[in-house]
């Protein structure tokens, strides 16, 4: 093959009409890449919409039976489903996964202490917030969360947020900051 690149090297230097030939070949190849690449850019919002329906069955284990999926794990960088991108995978609405964060939780109105699902008040956020707790200290008599329900007191905690019309709609705690 490099045997064949330097014939043709020498022989481009040498005659320009193939010179010639050469360039307009590499123009209507570079012409036909960016065709390609243009009806590839156009098709992909086509494949996503055709793939929503199997997207959201494939995180349906997630915050059922499992905590989280992990795709294409012998990468570098894998791709973690937790269930907050679950949830916005699910969800019909328009959904965002926020970054983890501290939030300070002023009350609990409720909590399942099975499920992890809870009833809360946030600071700077107004109304009812529904929340879901992972820690697995809440499984434990005397837990952060339950003392902050009996005593009505305020917590602070880490949690993601997912957000919905730049309004918090649901907040996943993970532990007590």
């Amino acid at each position: 093959m490099n045997e064949l690149v330097h014939v043709v090297e020498r022989r481009a230097k040498a005659d320009e009409d193939l010179n010639v030939l050469l360039s307009n070949g590499l123009l209507r190849a570079n012409d036909s890449l960016a065709s390609l690449q243009s009806k590839l850019i156009d098709t992909l919002p086509a494949l996503v919409s055709a793939a929503e329906g199997n997207m959201r069955k494939a995180v349906t284990p997630v915050g059922s039976s499992c905590r989280k999926v992990v795709t294409f794990h012998d990468l570098d960088d894998p791709v973690v489903i937790t269930e907050p991108e679950a949830v916005a995978i699910r969800s019909e609405e328009e959904l965002k996964v926020g970054s983890p964060g501290i939030f300070h939780i002023m009350r609990f109105h409720s909590l399942n202490v099975d499920t992890g699902t809870c009833i809360i008040e946030v600071n700077g956020y107004e109304g009812h917030i529904k929340g879901k707790v992972s820690d697995i200290a809440l499984s434990e008599p005397g837990n952060p969360y339950s003392s902050s329900l009996n005593d009505h007191s305020s917590l602070k905690v880490r949690a993601r947020p997912v957000i919905k019309e730049d309004k918090l709609y649901r907040l996943y705690i993970t532990e007590p900051a």
